[in-house]
């Protein structure tokens, strides 16, 4: 079965910067193109998360791709992302919850046909799926989505600033100074990093920490898509650095 993010389109997806931007256009608002690009941008993000909440509760890697894949065609279908409500909203959260809303749903369904009852329509109570903060602390299956969701933003955002240094003619920089954001590997030091470029420790120094502040511009830019108010990012961001510690 194909990944629902699989574009029939070249290139890569369009990367936006402002917050809800994907989720709204996603929901259907813009053209036909840019609806495409988003959804397959939120599928791209969500998809290996998905997953692994599904195999966390039990599923098998075949049936959790399959109920994963059903599930994005749920919610990418009937303009139910056009009416999430943005006051608060984190699209994580809803995303979370209502696959596994939508794992239990299907396995009653697939129940009930197997003894031969009358299959139920799915369907997601979007006013009984929060959007905004966990009402209690997340359980082990949601933080294993929650630690998949992470390092997909951070692969992401490493993409992203990889292109702007290829772009930039300084790839080089980018792969020795990538692997310190992959956890158990350790990054150069200012000295190591001039010494290998045959530049001076001071300027080693200060491509390092413009590469640092890139990074986190990355991941914030990344985590900004999906948050309704510019304001709670800077909660995503922490959050997004605790699963990473713990994990």
């Amino acid at each position: 079965m194909g990944l629902p993010y699989q574009s029939t389109a070249g290139g890569g997806a369009h990367f936006h910067t402002t917050s809800w931007t994907v989720v709204r256009e996603a929901g259907g608002s813009g053209e036909e193109s840019a609806i495409q690009r988003a959804r397959e941008e939120l599928c791209r993000s969500y998809w290996k998360p998905v997953v692994a909440l599904l195999r966390a509760r039990g599923l098998s890697r075949h049936d959790a791709e399959d109920v994963a894949q059903e599930y994005f065609q749920h919610i990418l279908t009937g303009g139910r992302l056009a009416r999430l409500n943005e006051d608060g909203a984190r699209f994580r959260v809803w995303l979370r919850k209502g696959a596994e809303n939508f794992m239990i749903t299907e396995y009653r369904r697939r129940g009930a046909q197997k003894r031969g009852a009358h299959a139920e329509h799915i369907e997601i109570n979007e006013h009984h799926v929060p959007m905004g903060h966990d009402s209690e602390e997340p359980g082990p299956q949601a933080l294993e989505f929650d630690r998949v969701w992470a390092s997909t933003v951070v692969e992401a955002a490493l993409e992203r600033l990889r292109e702007r240094y290829v772009l930039e003619g300084q790839v080089r920089i980018f792969n020795l100074l990538s692997p310190q954001n992959r956890p158990g590997e350790a990054g150069e030091s200012p000295g190591a990093l001039a010494a290998e470029l045959g530049m001076e420790p001071a300027t080693a120094r200060k491509a390092m920490e413009r590469y640092r502040r890139r990074f986190r511009e990355a991941i914030r830019a990344r985590v900004a898509l999906t948050v309704a108010d510019p304001g709670e990012v800077e909660d995503e961001m922490r959050y997004l650095r605790r699963v990473l510690l713990d994990s």
